[in-house]
């Protein structure tokens, strides 16, 4: 590991611990403030070979930890249908929403298996 990447992976790891504290002093949801950090140290520091990957995993890795936080917020409560004359059928439009989520996100699981970890599906499929 070079000086860069050490320095890099070292100002990350304190950011990631101080920014959700500078950001609430900020009225600042926590994410948008290590989004905010990220990009200023990306910017900052001076570009290696080897840094632009580590840069490209953490973006990665970023992103998917965005949208697991922004599916944390969903209020399913307001999905909810509060009538009691439509509770006929409730168990099959569940079951079925159930299986359309399974369905995207096995999807979703492949395209990013594909085209972030170079992973094709037929690599999973044993061939006799």
């Amino acid at each position: 590991m070079t000086e860069h990447e050490a320095l890099f992976l070292f100002l990350m790891a304190i950011g990631a611990f101080f920014m959700p504290f500078i950001s609430k002093r900020l009225l600042l949801p926590a994410a948008v403030g290590e989004i905010i950090y990220g990009i200023v140290i990306v910017s900052v520091l001076p570009h290696g070979e080897n840094q632009l990957e580590m840069v490209e995993y953490f973006s990665a890795l970023g992103f998917l930890i965005l949208m697991y936080l922004a599916g944390l917020e969903i209020d399913f409560d307001r999905f909810r249908d509060r009538s009691e004359e439509r509770r006929v059928g409730k168990e099959f439009y569940s079951s079925g929403c159930c299986c359309m989520v399974f369905i995207i996100l096995l999807k979703s699981a492949l395209v990013i298996c594909y085209y972030i970890f170079h992973i094709r599906y037929r690599a999973f499929v044993s061939s006799s």
